[in-house]
């Protein structure tokens, strides 16, 4: 009979103490995001588990109180009760099993088995340990007390960034993200780090129009431009009024109203320091639903041009569009015979001829008007 009640005992003893192992490595194993978003799901339990994610330190000390009174009491009972089976040596050799079992069956395997199935064992038991913390209340206020001076409350700082590009990394490595999925992660986190100045158009490289200009001006020019939206200023680029959209220009061509001025068709834009991270610069432009704006310098004249593509590019690479044919180079077929998009810019024209052509903004223009 003492012999069934010590294996009843110690079986007992090992089952607590695998579940305390077990529920304590699937708390710390399941991560705070991923329980926010059950909430969100609305899932079983899932609003008590992030009660005990928010504050572990109880729900922690309870576990450990219960093992711990479970081991100790336990082995002080089977103590008491193999010293009426066995001598001395027997129970030396039963305590050295004893403490194997507890190593084995109430930690080593336990905790494996908490980390493997931390979401399911987490959400299963966080209503019961909600329930055991406010049980033992009193002892973990008493052990608060004690333990206060000596372990400070630590202030959580949430997932860093080197964090997060570690897993993006991890992630693709592992085939859970793609290489370019990883990438944008990654570049995502380095857009507070770089200026306006490192990805705008430079202002000499811009392309405007003076505002008291009517569209019969411009009519020739505005055919070869390859942007959508182009910059209008008084008297010099320095002072950039708005923005000009070729499909309003181009409308107004159409109804047969060639002699207004640009200014009619000006639409407001946005101006920003050349200092600004292209973070901020994108809230921004979603915020007001701007596609463009025209960089300032620190004296308030005009450093250069940016949109939101080149932004986006510095997330994803570079997209190809209308406006890149101007980046595209010529080629040299013969040595009086290249090969060149009309919409390539007089200027590159002539730093590779080293020639001095001027009064025209694209070769097909220049082109185009000896042609008559």
């Amino acid at each position: 009979m003492i012999l069934l009640t010590l294996i009843i005992i110690i079986f007992l003893i090992i089952i607590l103490s695998a579940l305390c192992s077990m529920v304590e490595a699937a708390l710390f194993t399941v991560p705070l995001t991923r329980v926010k978003s059950w909430v969100e799901e609305n899932l079983r339990s899932s609003p008590s588990l992030l009660q005990i994610k928010e504050a572990m330190q109880k729900p922690i000390a309870t576990i450990v109180i219960l093992n711990n009174i479970s081991n100790i009491v336990g082995s002080i009972i089977v103590g008491g009760l193999m010293t009426q089976i066995f001598n001395k040596l027997a129970v030396g050799i039963f305590s050295g099993l004893f403490t194997f079992l507890i190593i084995v069956f109430s930690e080593i395997i336990p905790k494996t088995l908490g980390e493997r199935y931390a979401d399911s064992i987490a959400l299963y038991s966080a209503k019961s340990i909600l329930f055991l913390t406010h049980i033992f209340s009193p002892i973990l206020i008493v052990i608060e007390k004690v333990t206060k001076p000596i372990v400070k409350d630590k202030v959580y700082s949430g997932v860093s960034e080197h964090e997060i590009k570690m897993l993006a990394y991890l992630g693709s490595r592992e085939g859970v993200l793609e290489k370019e999925e990883a990438n944008i992660i990654r570049n995502a986190l380095l857009l507070n780090d770089i200026k306006v100045k490192e990805i705008m158009t430079p202002r000499i490289k811009m392309i405007g129009f003076e505002e008291e200009q009517s569209l019969n001006d411009i009519r020739a020019e505005l055919y070869d431009i390859p942007f959508s939206r182009v910059p209008l200023y008084k008297q010099s680029m320095d002072k950039v009024t708005g923005l000009l959209y070729k499909l309003d220009a181009l409308k107004s061509i159409c109804d047969n109203q060639t002699t207004i001025p640009l200014s009619d068709l000006r639409k407001d834009c946005l101006f920003i320091p050349e200092n600004k991270p292209i973070d901020k610069l994108m809230e921004e432009l979603r915020i007001t639903q701007s596609h463009t704006a025209i960089v300032i310098d620190e004296y308030g004249g005009t450093a250069g041009l940016v949109t939101l593509e080149d932004i986006l590019e510095q997330l994803v690479g570079d997209i190809a569009g209308a406006e890149d044919a101007t980046e595209e180079k010529m080629v040299v077929i013969s040595e009086d015979e290249i090969m060149a998009p009309g919409t390539i810019l007089i200027d590159e024209v002539n730093d590779f001829f080293k020639s001095n052509l001027e009064n025209h903004r694209t070769i097909s223009k220049f082109i185009l008007d000896h042609l008559n």
